[in-house]
């Protein structure tokens, strides 16, 4: 198996190159779309680029970019180049806000930053303003403009102690935390996913998670390269403003697999109207992993109850566990079976 991830993309470009990769589905736009082969070949020009503007193997490059084609091309561009992307939620104008992402780019010492050409005149004060300076900063667009796919070459530290990326926590309580995860240790995680979800490449996955959360970016963005798959991503905004539009990608794009903490489900359970729901096939849907916060055995039942006349089973539902220090996946159920709800007396640690 191999122990750099870009290799599976490389592959999947090699044996399959037309199949999409990655689509974006906007609320208002036409939906975009990247295929293995563009996606392999945007990758190489930004590493190229990384290169060339004297980022070094190894070094940390902030992403400050929305869901999108832009962040996938740029993550994975940072890995084409030995470097080490670090996702981070786009700062805003919030002076805590700003504080969290100066601590996360102090953290994690970045010399570059891929941002969007909507924020780049902000973040790039906003760098200068916070001690950055010498800090790069470019558009993802930009450099993959800038970059010559021909000339890439394999980066000479790609093998399994290598990092892969920094994924920060999400630092509600705390400041954000760092957890180094390497090519070796996410290479492990998505085989133990597959085993675990039991999927493959014909399995097709959609996402309206944040990609800088572990569960959006490796559940359903890196999963699903790493099998050659096909995944659709939207915005959260979008769906926490018409989650309508999340079950309607699932029927639309015959989706499989898709993930969500508990709160989701419960909001399609008391949002979506009959009409709507009349209009959904969700008998496709395999695997809804539901994870990341409390799991409520009365959300799972009322989703299952109100989307049952669309398709949905009660038995797609596979609660599940994981946190970032582990790359993301520790438990869970085994697909096709009902979820086990077991009353627990804490005091007593029985049943």
């Amino acid at each position: 198996m191999s122990v750099f991830f870009p290799d599976f993309v490389l592959q999947h470009a090699r044996d399959r190159p037309e199949r999409p990769a990655v689509v974006f589905a906007g609320h208002d736009t036409p939906d975009e779309t990247v295929t293995y082969a563009e996606l392999d070949r945007s990758a190489r020009r930004i590493a190229h680029w990384l290169g060339g503007a004297g980022v070094a193997e190894g070094d940390r490059v902030l992403l400050l970019l929305p869901t999108g084609l832009a962040f996938v091309k740029a993550f994975l561009g940072c890995m084409y180049a030995g470097t080490v992307p670090v996702p981070a939620p786009q700062p805003g104008g919030q002076r805590h806000h700003l504080a969290r992402t100066a601590g996360i780019a102090r953290d994690a010492a970045v010399s570059a930053v891929f941002t969007d050409r909507d924020s780049l005149d902000g973040v790039a004060e906003w760098l200068r303003e916070d001690g950055f300076g010498t800090v790069l900063c470019e558009t993802a667009a930009g450099a993959e403009a800038g970059g010559d796919e021909a000339a890439w070459r394999r980066p000479g530290n790609a093998g399994p102690g290598a990092l892969a990326f920094l994924q920060y926590t999400s630092g509600s309580t705390s400041d954000p935390k760092g957890v180094m995860v390497a090519h070796g240790h996410l290479g492990h995680n998505l085989a133990l996913m597959q085993a675990a979800l039991q999927v493959d490449g014909g399995d097709d996955f959609c996402s309206w998670l944040p990609l800088y959360h572990d569960m959006g970016l490796i559940g359903l963005l890196l999963l699903p390269l790493y099998l050659g798959s096909t995944t659709t991503l939207m915005s959260a905004v979008d769906f926490l403003k018409r989650p309508q539009l999340w079950l309607e990608i699932v029927d639309r794009q015959r989706v499989a697999v898709t993930s969500a903490p508990s709160f989701a489900y419960d909001l399609c359970a008391r949002r979506l109207s009959d009409d709507q729901v009349a209009r959904l096939d969700l008998s496709q849907w395999r695997i809804a992993c539901n994870g990341a916060e409390p799991i409520d055995p009365a959300v799972l039942e009322r989703f299952a109850k109100r989307f049952a006349p669309a398709g949905f089973r009660g038995t797609s539902f596979l609660p599940c566990y994981g946190m970032a220090e582990t790359t993301l996946f520790i438990s869970g159920r085994p697909p096709a079976e009902e979820p086990l709800v077991l009353d627990v007396d804490p005091t007593t640690r029985s049943r």
